[in-house]
């Protein structure tokens, strides 16, 4: 499961079992119906855009804009790794997701606006080597909480709505 649509009427899917790191989208409605393919889209990671605006999808290090009957996919942003965990802000204006390191095996969050596009390291020196992953915004937008192995334990962190400094620890671990 990729994400929920914003009006909880469709599911994105991909198949997660599969050996191939890109793989085909699915659109499937939540109270029952045929699942959509969309388009010739493949893909590591997707979420819906705010307001129905179409799916951002992650394919490389690339995001991609599409619509679930486009055949011609917009490049969206391009990122500096492989793009994993992407969640919008409630009001459509963040983008943040997790980026893994093939290399170090390590995990970092990152953001994006919707207005420049550009890709933004969030707490570069948080942890040693960096392993943040995961976040999700709260319901109301004033939080952003996420995870992170920092000082041997594995815990819960949240950033206060969009700010990137001072992370406040949720969880005593271990997870």
């Amino acid at each position: 499961l990729g994400d929920i649509s914003p009006d909880g009427a469709r599911l994105l899917l991909r198949d997660h079992l599969s050996p191939e790191s890109e793989q085909p989208l699915w659109a499937v409605p939540t109270i029952g119906g045929s699942a959509l393919r969309i388009g010739n889209v493949l893909a590591h990671d997707a979420t819906w855009m705010p307001n129905n605006g179409g799916i951002l999808y992650a394919n490389g290090n690339n995001l991609y804009l599409s619509t679930i009957s486009s055949s011609k996919p917009a490049i969206y942003a391009t990122l500096p790794g492989r793009a994993f965990w992407l969640r919008w802000s409630p009001t459509g204006k963040l983008l943040r997701f997790t980026i893994i390191d093939p290399l170090t095996h390590t995990t970092t969050l990152w953001q994006l606006s919707a207005s420049d596009r550009r890709p933004h390291q969030l707490l570069p020196d948080f942890s040693q080597p960096a392993s943040e992953c995961c976040g999700v915004w709260t319901a109301d937008g004033s939080s952003f909480i996420f995870q992170s192995n920092r000082g041997g334990n594995s815990d819960l962190w949240r950033l206060s709505g969009d700010s990137t400094s001072d992370p406040v620890r949720l969880t005593n671990g271990p997870l």
